[in-house]
């Protein structure tokens, strides 16, 4: 009997280690997805910020 209670006792934990593995992957995934999206939103607005300083520049010329 005690043998059968350690088989079980280990395929439940190979299943919790296999679900903790799994979580661990989706946060992984979700933290990779953010990053990419972040540094997509930098460059959209790196380029807003230089359109913006370029029209300041412009227009403050013309008041020297």
């Amino acid at each position: 009997m005690p043998c059968i209670r350690n088989t079980k006792l280990a395929m439940s934990d190979g299943i919790i280690i296999a679900l903790i593995g799994g979580g661990f992957s989706v946060v992984v995934a979700l933290l990779e997805f953010m990053r990419r999206q972040n540094n997509r939103d930098h460059g959209e607005n790196s380029k807003k910020l230089d359109y913006l300083a370029d029209l300041f520049r412009d227009h403050l010329k013309g008041h020297k």
